[in-house]
């Protein structure tokens, strides 16, 4: 029987809060786990790095979070629609990053509202820029009833991108 221990922890090899918004790497350990050369670091005590970035929520469970190689001042759409999901008023959203020439990037959110209850741009917007390090300037956010889907239930990013 394995025995894996999993946590996820901070620049100093502390824990991270229980608070599912304090970012570390997850790092694991355990009796079916042998170190090669597909982890980067291991520990004196067997813990292995796994280069994924993961939170804990508050009931204990890991959640992992999307990773760029990004310079530090841009965001993917993955990073965004995670960081949007929190919001109360959120029920799921979609983001599309698009390059402009004369901004860098262009940012498109489309948001289906957690029971009919809109909330305004900027207040989004605010949400946004307190949670990341660096700030978004402008993000151009579109209401629906619902994200368009593919038969198996993926989002159409495609009919997305019609409608800016």
């Amino acid at each position: 029987m394995s025995d894996i221990q999993i946590r996820v922890i901070d620049d100093n090899g502390q824990d991270v809060a229980r608070n599912g918004k304090e970012i570390g790497e997850i790092v694991v350990k355990g009796n079916t786990l042998l170190p090669d050369q597909s982890f980067e670091k291991t520990t004196e005590d067997g813990w292995l790095y796994t280069g994924d970035k993961g939170v804990i929520n508050p009931d204990g469970k890991i959640q992992s979070v999307p990773q760029t190689d990004k310079p530090n001042d841009s965001i993917t759409a993955m990073e965004l629609e995670f960081t949007i999901s929190e919001h109360p008023a959120v029920l799921e959203a979609s983001a599309l990053i698009e390059p402009d020439p004369q901004l860098g990037e262009q940012i498109y959110l489309f948001i289906v509202p957690q029971n009919q209850s809109l909330t305004n741009e900027a207040e989004l917007t605010a949400f946004i820029n307190s949670k990341l390090m660096y700030p978004i300037p402008e993000i151009h956010i579109t209401y629906l009833a619902e994200l368009p889907r593919t038969s198996s239930g993926k989002i159409l990013k495609q009919k997305l991108q019609e409608m800016y």
